[in-house]
């Protein structure tokens, strides 16, 4: 439980101290995760959404 404090202490001291840098640009952290999501799933639908060539657009 600790050990999960500690991050989210550091994550909130980061906040403040530099405001403009999440919004200007977020960490990676945050993009990376939903990209890999949307990647899987993209490359689930590819090869299993033959039927829609409307997705693929080429094959």
């Amino acid at each position: 439980m600790t050990s999960e404090e500690q991050p989210i202490e550091i994550n909130k001291e980061n906040e403040p101290d530099h405001p403009e840098e999440p919004k200007a640009s977020p960490p990676p952290d945050v993009p990376e995760t939903p990209v890999d999501d949307d990647l899987e799933f993209l490359d689930a639908i590819k090869p299993r959404g033959k039927a829609k060539p409307s997705v693929g657009g080429g094959g």
